[in-house]
């Protein structure tokens, strides 16, 4: 965790904290491989002060600026480094709000062997002042002795047009209906598209079919929210970045109550894999590719643990219930009652053991708040895929 590392450094506490502020620290660590540029605070703060320490979107994407998209060491650069430098992609390209080259930072090594840092094709205004301290060959952190400014910064700060434009392309397909509906009537559409960037997973119709009957019905309007929010990832990602993304991912749900990240994998050939602990959904298509916003078709609707918890092992059909170490902010914690969960129907249930119902079902859990092992996320890695 950056924060932890940096907050070592009393002069570095202003780039640290902004991290934090902007929600940057996320996608920073997110990367499986990064390297950090941090001036002080003695240069930083005049800068904060001249954009206003309350704007935040703007100081996100200076921070942004100084995140290289690679793991360097000082021997690294000196080495790799021609007579007109090199330029690196850094956090702030991924947002695609920079035009040209604006979101890379170029690198050169002087005569002297400094290292220097700059806008590609202006005089470079920054110097590595020394290394900070590294973590081989995940994170990188050096010191510089000037902050680095990209040229169009506060040019589109705002949603890009194609965020405003983000369920048009699942209309036209046809097979989202049920994500789309539900997209609206809890206003997640709405705030998807008051954000900068954002990766969204998108279930469709035959994904929502699958599910346990009354699945849905069974939440609460705020954990309907969190399940939606769990299939939005607010950084852009390319097909090819996720492949190598260091996981698990925060989700736009993280950012509000914790918990709820995803794990990604390509295991098994060329495709990607997301999975919440309980399933697995491959993605299916690509469905807009237009930076700063990817949409991509899923075959199953993502369950976090967060929310569902899987029947336990002797029942007959892969029962999932709603769990009950649910968030405060979701729902209140369950009433305490008999130890086995009551039907939705009006007369009492067979324990799970002797339910003889052969099709999935989704109920209430009525338990304690600390379940029993069996329901957890942590049961055998096969009993959540078939519940899927």
């Amino acid at each position: 965790n950056s924060t932890r590392v940096l907050a070592k450094f009393d002069h570095l506490s202003t780039f640290n904290r902004y991290l934090s502020e902007t929600g940057v620290i996320k996608e920073v660590d997110s990367r499986s491989s990064i390297t950090l540029f941090i001036p002080p605070n003695a240069v930083l703060d005049p800068v904060i002060a001249s954009v206003g320490a309350n704007n935040l979107l703007v100081i996100a994407d200076i921070l942004r600026y100084h995140c290289v998209l690679q793991y360097l060491e000082i021997k690294e650069i000196r080495s790799m480094t021609n007579a007109t430098g090199i330029v690196l992609a850094t956090l702030y390209q991924t947002t695609g709000k920079p035009t040209g080259e604006y979101g890379f930072v170029n690198v050169s090594v002087s005569h002297g062997g400094l290292i220097h840092l700059g806008v590609p094709g202006a005089a470079s205004n920054a110097t590595v002042v020394k290394n900070v301290t590294q973590h081989p060959y995940d994170m990188s952190y050096m010191e510089l002795d000037h902050p680095l400014m990209p040229m169009d910064l506060g040019i589109d700060q705002g949603a890009a047009p194609s965020v405003n434009n983000l369920t048009a392309a699942l209309k036209a397909k046809g097979n989202f209906n049920t994500f789309l509906g539900l997209l609206a009537s809890t206003g997640v559409d709405k705030a998807l598209r008051s954000m900068s960037a954002v990766t969204l997973l998108a279930p469709d119709d035959d994904a929502f079919k699958a599910l346990p009957p009354n699945a849905l019905a069974e939440l609460s309007q705020a954990q309907k929210i969190a399940l939606l929010q769990f299939h939005a990832i607010a950084t852009y990602f390319t097909m090819g970045s996720l492949r190598s993304v260091a996981t698990p991912l925060p989700t736009v749900a993280s950012s509000r109550i914790g918990g709820f990240e995803l794990n990604v994998s390509t295991a098994g050939g060329k495709g990607v894999s997301f999975v919440t602990g309980l399933n697995r959904a491959d993605v299916t298509d690509t469905e807009l590719d237009t930076p700063p916003v990817a949409v991509y078709a899923v075959n199953r609707v993502l369950l976090p643990p967060e929310i569902f918890a899987l029947a336990p092992a002797g029942a007959p059909g892969p029962a999932l219930s709603v769990a009950p170490s649910l968030a405060p902010e979701l729902s209140p914690a369950p009433t305490p009652g008999p130890s086995s969960s009551p039907s939705p129907s009006p007369s009492p249930s067979p324990s799970p053991e002797s339910a003889p119902s052969p099709s999935p079902v989704m109920v209430p859990a009525a338990s304690p708040p600390a379940p029993p092992s069996s329901e957890t996320p942590s049961s055998s890695s096969s009993a959540p895929e078939e519940a899927a």
